[in-house]
């Protein structure tokens, strides 16, 4: 059978079984359930074959069947015969036999082959076999989505789980980092204290030795914040130089594009949008020069401090040590909240570039899709008008041909009415006839139709009975027969 049989169906259904119920199946008992379920399916599709194969083809089967049983039933009466030639009873005995058996299956064939004509001809015996196909294949889908829900509740289950686990891990690696930091900050107050101890216990001459160190400290920071000043005032022309050329870039590009698409009578519309795009851009320009400036003062301010800073180091005795540190670590986060700001600035401008060229894409892109459209209303409008033109004409056409039609079909109709006057007498005997035969047969076709209908229950309550749970029988086929006739 081709891919989605109804054999492939039960096979992957069978495949879609957990593993303990695979495990179960290798009992003695359990085995002969699975047996017997596997037997029924193959019955089953035995019969689908036979349905949908047709009349034709389970015919000539059968005749194949038939002509070899009767081969093996004439070979083995043969060799019966070589080993007791003399009895000749037994001979004629065995010939009856096998005449019984072939007329025995003849009268099967037939029986058979008039059901399945039976099956496909009537349309109620055709719905049913489908009713029940499709009954077959929502329990069949029912189980596979019963199956995929409990494997997402697992596979959610493990997820959830897992993210504890990680949250967990996360929480006691933060708590060991925090207490890292804590003894590292204890132990590096200590070995301050220890040092300016130390200190306090030099001699005078080490005093000229620290007030050097501490000009040489003075100048290296005045350095540093010199280069400071200098790498912002060129990261600040090299971010205003690409801006520029990615302005011009743009006007560029907006200008090549209205070139090839738009003629003279629109530039003026397009310079004009240009025009307002630039002063957005001048004010966007304006804004982050303003911006720029307070950054800028900002940074000056944190350099005076910086410096306040350095002063109150020189004329500080007592705590000078504490107080240098104090200051290399507000140099520290000053300078990473500059970079902080950078970063963040620099970030807000490739934004707003990126937003100014798409909606100025989103822009082109709807005004030229709004022009197609009504180019395509326009050839609608056309062709429906043409079409309705047609069909005028041809209602008119067939109008005409209609009362012709009618004038003729009125001459024969009154020659023939003469005609059926005398006919009808001697066709009303004649039906009064035909209506008892037909009666007749038709209440043997429906006890057949009956009968039959009662088999493919009986076959559908044979397969379905492994999916269903236990309960009495009287009461699941008391259960089917309501469920069908309701159908019907």
């Amino acid at each position: 059978m081709a891919n989605g049989s109804l054999k492939d169906k039960i096979m992957e259904f069978r495949l879609m079984a957990p593993l303990n119920v695979l495990k179960d199946l290798e009992d003695g008992e359990r085995r002969a359930a699975f047996d017997k379920q596997t037997l029924f399916h193959d019955l089953q599709r035995y019969r689908n074959e036979r349905e949908q194969g047709g009349p034709g083809k389970y015919g000539s089967i059968r005749l194949s069947e038939q002509r070899i049983g009767e081969c093996l039933l004439l070979k083995q009466l043969k060799e019966e015969a070589y080993v007791d030639i003399s009895s000749k009873e037994k001979k004629v005995d065995n010939e009856n036999l096998a005449c019984e058996l072939r007329r025995i299956e003849d009268e099967e064939e037939a029986s058979v082959r008039n059901r399945l004509r039976l099956r496909n001809s009537e349309p109620e015996l055709r719905d049913l076999a489908h009713r029940i196909r499709a009954k077959i294949q929502g329990q069949l889908l029912a189980a596979q989505i019963e199956s995929n829900r409990n494997r997402k509740k697992k596979e959610i289950a493990r997820e959830a789980e897992l993210d504890k686990e990680v949250i967990e891990a996360d929480r006691l690696a933060e708590e060991k980092a925090l207490e890292q930091d804590r003894i590292k900050k204890e132990r590096f107050k200590e070995e301050i204290k220890e040092m300016m101890k130390a200190e306090k216990s030099v001699r005078p001459g080490k005093l000229k030795a620290i007030e050097a160190e501490k000009e040489e400290s003075k100048q290296l920071i005045q350095a540093l914040v010199d280069a400071e000043n200098k790498k912002i005032a060129e990261e600040q022309a090299e971010r205003q130089r690409q801006k520029l050329e990615g302005i011009e870039d743009y006007r560029r590009f907006q200008q090549r594009e209205v070139k090839s698409k738009y003629d003279k009578s629109e530039e003026q519309e397009i310079e004009r949008i240009c025009m307002e795009a630039q002063k957005m851009a001048d004010c966007r320009r304006a804004e982050d020069e303003k911006r720029k400036r307070d950054k800028i003062e900002a940074r000056k301010l944190v350099q005076e401090q910086v410096a306040q800073l350095t002063d109150r180091l020189r004329l500080e005795r007592e705590k000078e040590r504490q107080t240098y540190l104090d200051a290399n670590e507000a140099i520290s986060l000053a300078r990473a909240q500059l970079e902080e700001q950078d970063m963040k600035e620099k970030e807000k401008i490739k934004k707003n570039k990126e937003l100014t060229e798409t909606r100025a894409a989103l822009d082109e892109i709807a005004k030229i899709r709004k022009q197609m459209k009504e180019e395509e209303i326009e050839r609608e409008r056309e062709a429906d008008r043409i079409r309705m033109e047609a069909l005028a004409k041809e209602a008119k056409e067939r109008e005409e041909k209609k009362r012709a039609e009618k004038e003729r079909l009125t001459k024969e109709f009154k020659a023939l009415v003469a005609i059926n006057k005398k006919m009808r007498e001697a066709e009303v005997c004649r039906t009064r006839r035909e209506n008892e035969e037909f009666l007749k047969k038709q209440k043997i076709h429906e006890q057949l139709i009956q009968a039959e209908r009662d088999a493919m229950i009986a076959e559908y309550k044979q397969y379905i009975s492994p999916f269903e749970p236990c309960e009495p029988e009287d009461l699941r086929n008391k259960k089917e027969n309501v469920r069908f006739e309701g159908k019907a």
